[in-house]
């Protein structure tokens, strides 16, 4: 568990310097400078988060996501995985005063499931293997939280910031739309077999609980990105 500890530690400083590095380089952009300081962290968050889940996505196929289809996990990567995933939500609760509430209670739940998961063996079947499952999905929508910070940087004119910025947040859209209702549809599958073989544990139940405020979220957001499409 400690060296577990120390290595989320390690994550949420690496996220801290690139939070102090990415606001050094964007002093200069006109956009971010008319933002204060809660706001400026909130771009600064989304563009960091963005970027990490992208490198996570590309980790996860080949050392995570295509062994378990094959029911192979592996302890060091889940936790690493996992860690890393849940570093960014920690720093933007330590640095961000004013984010949404149930963004807030999004980070929270998701920073109490990974503490849970280092006490989990992957290898063995069990609610961690739900959560991550969600966590993987998740990833993949990275999009997302790109756009969520470059809609605060578009100019006032016409440019191709502006362009590539609409088309972001269009294929955010479908991407993220496309990676709920796979993730949901494989939570309800494995909630109806165990609930069916009588095997739905008390984990399960309160793993289930505290999705809820989780998909909340993800439902808000996602109608959030379907009026910003239209």
């Amino acid at each position: 568990m400690l060296s577990k500890l120390i290595f989320l530690n390690k994550c949420c400083l690496f996220i801290l310097v690139l939070y102090m590095c990415l606001n050094f380089g964007l002093r200069n952009v006109k956009e971010y400078k008319v933002h204060n300081y809660n706001k400026r962290c909130y771009i600064v968050k989304n563009i960091i988060k963005s970027f990490m889940l992208f490198l996570m996505t590309i980790f996860s196929i080949n050392r995570i996501f295509l062994p378990a289809l094959k029911d192979n996990w592996n302890n060091t990567d889940a936790h690493i995985f996992s860690s890393i995933y849940v570093s960014n939500d920690i720093v933007g609760l330590l640095v961000i005063p004013k984010l949404p509430s149930s963004t807030k209670f999004h980070h929270i739940v998701t920073t109490l499931l990974l503490f849970y998961s280092y006490t989990i063996d992957f290898r063995e079947e069990n609610v961690g293997r739900w959560m991550f499952i969600y966590t993987i999905m998740s990833t993949f929508s990275f999009l997302v939280n790109l756009y969520l910070a470059l809609r605060y940087l578009q100019t006032e004119t016409q440019s191709y910031r502006n362009i590539f910025i609409d088309y972001t947040r269009i294929l955010a859209y479908y991407i993220y739309m496309g990676c709920c209702f796979i993730n949901w549809l494989v939570h309800i599958c494995l909630i109806l077999n165990k609930t069916f073989y009588l095997t739905l544990r008390i984990p399960y139940i309160v793993y289930c609980l505290l999705l809820i405020p989780i998909v909340n979220d993800d439902i808000i957001l996602l109608k959030w990105l379907k009026n910003k499409t239209r």
